[in-house]
């Protein structure tokens, strides 16, 4: 009976430790978003209407308020250099993520569990040292690293952490490893017909 008393306590506490934590980037993140909805509304040629600027609003981006920001600031300015011109939305977005991603700076704190997660997963995956991945992921070229940690916003970054944790080992581990990342890519901003 002994034994039952303190397993429970021990699981309590390893399931406490794996909760998500409060991200305090989320207000921040939220208010990017509304930013980036009006900006998207200005560019839209048949406007977003009200259902879509609600849809716009409600939506979670998963990257952090600054690169959200970046995005709006992004599309305004390629939009008025294009005049009356026809836009491809598709393009301008892609156009925009390369810019604004290239002046991301990453935030080493909030980073901290997907590097931790990364490197774990190369321990289990590729039979690799923790210390010597660690010290490879700050050698990275900067814009790749931007894309692994920079980013995304806090909860995002957990989501990868928990992929990179939960997933299976890869016979192509850059392709297991990048599918973590992909979905979180495309909710970087919402996007009409998301």
């Amino acid at each position: 009976m002994r034994v039952r008393r303190l397993a429970l306590p021990a699981l309590v506490a390893a399931a406490t430790s794996c909760a998500p934590a409060s991200y305090p980037d989320q207000p921040a993140v939220v208010a990017a978003e509304a930013t980036w909805c009006q900006a998207l509304g200005k560019v839209s040629e048949a406007g977003m209407g009200n259902g879509g600027m609600d849809t716009c609003k409600g939506a979670v981006p998963t990257g952090t308020a600054a690169v959200v920001k970046g995005m709006a600031k992004c599309l305004l300015a390629r939009k008025e250099a294009g005049g009356d011109k026809p836009w491809d939305q598709g393009m301008m977005v892609a156009e925009c993520k390369q810019e604004v991603f290239a002046k991301v700076n990453i935030d080493e704190a909030a980073a901290k569990e997907t590097i931790q997660a990364r490197c774990e997963r190369v321990v289990r995956c590729e039979k690799t040292g923790f210390a010597e991945c660690v010290a490879a992921t700050k050698s990275i070229d900067p814009y790749q690293r931007a894309q692994l940690y920079g980013i995304y916003n806090g909860a995002a970054l957990h989501e990868v952490a928990s992929c990179l944790k939960s997933s299976s080992c890869g016979a192509d581990e850059d392709a297991t490893q990048r599918a973590c990342y992909t979905p979180l890519e495309e909710r970087m901003v919402w996007l009409p017909g998301q």
